[in-house]
């Protein structure tokens, strides 16, 4: 237990928007990072996104015709099967008031 509280001190303690997934793609922490950005972007429950499917909302977007959000599912789907070890993809996500790109970075911390 002890390990486990060092590391979501460590995530706490970034300033880089941190989601920590489960093997099936569930969102179980999010840093307060995560959460301010959030916020800061009118999300009015920052909360919400726990227990939310990541790969299911790509998914979705994927099949609307988004290809980045198909290579973002295809990308961490592999981490979190174990077929890759690490996948990093940057997509845009502009505002309607300022361009910004972000950096997915997934890789497993699950040893076999």
């Amino acid at each position: 237990m002890l390990y486990a509280n060092r590391i979501v001190a460590a995530f706490d303690g970034l300033a880089l928007n941190i989601a920590i997934l489960d093997l099936e793609g569930n969102i179980v922490y999010v840093n307060p990072a995560w959460r301010r950005f959030a916020v800061d972007n009118d999300c009015t429950d920052p909360a919400a996104y726990l227990g939310l499917n990541y790969l299911d909302v790509c998914k979705k977007s994927g099949i609307s015709g988004d290809t980045l959000a198909q290579a973002a599912h295809t990308g961490i789907a592999k981490v979190l099967s174990g077929k890759e070890k690490v996948f990093r993809f940057v997509y845009p996500c502009h505002a309607p008031n300022a361009k910004r790109w972000f950096m997915c970075h997934r890789f497993s911390l699950c040893s076999e």
